[in-house]
């Protein structure tokens, strides 16, 4: 049975429309994998100065393991590609395969075509069908017809050939795009595999680390209770700024800044900066290990980072805070952005600060577990009571 032309050049398409849209989806997760690589590079760096022969803090062990966990996120990431890979490759192989076959077919009909039409030369066929026409206007539309249906043929089967050689590079490109994808992936197995051998000691010095702190079991008890009380104090402070907010008389054009404010600020949700630069993560929003609800995150840095404002605002307070030094709140409209554990503050109450501006900075002594910025977002409801958000899904990764 012979394959219609005008379903062939439709099936191409269709495989190159596929493989422009795997692409974007490939690309996508090359993005992730690019995010992780780069938050690693910066935990390499807060690791770098790491002596194995003391006794490693718990903010570096949850470092490590945050690598770790990134590390994992990447070969995912290699995996899906690859899968995505196999998936477009599988199907333009079974696309050229159809199109070889009708590409044999119309051949074969072409050659049939020209030896037919030279047997019909031979035996004056061809000039009794044209002799057979009723009139002249007749015998040039089946001259124009003969012509026109070898020239179809030819060009149709020359169309294929090209479509199903196009393919063929692009199954040529992925095969080799698959090649470097495994060997990445590879590369990334092996760096897993040391990882968690590094994860097995951090494990071991953390058992010693979990003893110590047993032995010390009053000084973490205090500890953890200085943090319940810093965080109890934020919460009422921000409640305290909260209303006031509500009660404040402004003007029209002040009104129409803060509710310009406002707006900006919920359209940057992920994509606000680190307050602390080649900062990570290492205890996130909501129940914390010690059973406290954990406001904000803790973000492990550098010995004595600069701390920026994440968005332009005007800064409400700042207070000494038992434990984690000083605390600034910065008001964004029916925002706010608290910065905890500072050493140092650059601004004072009412200064309008911009993005990005020097706050203050962390603690630089040699306490690591001392190394870390606490952060928190907040917004003020319509009812004028303050709600604490997740800053993870506000930052920029």
């Amino acid at each position: 049975m012979k394959t219609p032309l005008k379903y062939i050049l439709p099936l191409c398409l269709t495989a190159l429309t596929f493989a422009a849209h795997g692409q974007t989806t490939i690309e996508q997760w090359r993005e992730v994998m690019r995010k992780y690589q780069e938050e690693n590079r910066i935990i390499d760096d807060l690791l770098k100065n790491a002596n194995k022969e003391r006794q490693i803090t718990e903010n570096e062990l949850k470092i490590t393991l945050t690598r770790i966990d990134n590390s994992r996120k990447i070969v995912t990431s290699l995996d899906r590609q690859i899968e995505e890979r196999n998936r477009r490759a599988g199907l333009m192989n079974a696309t050229i395969n159809r199109l070889e076959v009708d590409q044999k077919k119309l051949r074969t009909e072409y050659a049939d075509m020209v030896r037919a039409a030279y047997n019909n030369y031979k035996l004056n066929n061809f000039l009794l069908f044209l002799f057979a026409s009723d009139d002249f206007n007749e015998a040039t539309k089946r001259i124009y017809f003969m012509r026109r249906y070898n020239r179809h043929r030819e060009e149709k089967a020359t169309q294929i050939k090209n479509v199903t050689d196009s393919l063929a590079v692009v199954v040529d490109e992925l095969k080799n795009e698959l090649a470097e994808l495994d060997k990445t992936k590879q590369t990334r197995n092996s760096e897993l595999a040391i990882l968690r051998k590094t994860e097995k000691e951090h494990r071991i010095a953390a058992d010693d680390l979990k003893k110590r702190q047993r032995t010390l079991s009053d000084e973490k008890k205090a500890k953890e209770k200085l943090i319940a009380a810093a965080q109890q104090k934020i919460s009422e402070l921000v409640a305290a700024e909260a209303k006031k907010a509500k009660g404040e008389v402004l003007s029209n054009e002040q009104q129409e800044y803060m509710t310009k404010l406002t707006g900006r600020f919920d359209q940057n949700q992920g994509k606000l900066p680190y307050p602390a630069k080649n900062g990570v993560i290492i205890e996130s929003f909501g129940a914390s290990q010690a059973g406290s609800m954990n406001k904000g995150i803790k973000i492990a840095t550098s010995p004595g980072r600069q701390v920026d404002c994440v968005f332009e605002g005007t800064v409400s307070t700042i207070f000494p805070i038992s434990g984690v030094n000083n605390g600034i709140i910065v008001r964004h409209g029916n925002y706010m952005t608290v910065y905890t554990n500072l050493v140092s503050v650059s601004v004072k109450p009412g200064d309008k600060v911009a993005l990005n501006q020097k706050l203050g900075t962390l603690p630089a002594g040699d306490d690591k577990d001392n190394h870390y910025l606490h952060f928190e977002i907040w917004r003020i409801n319509p009812t004028g009571n303050p709600t604490a958000l997740n800053p993870e899904s506000w930052l920029s990764r």
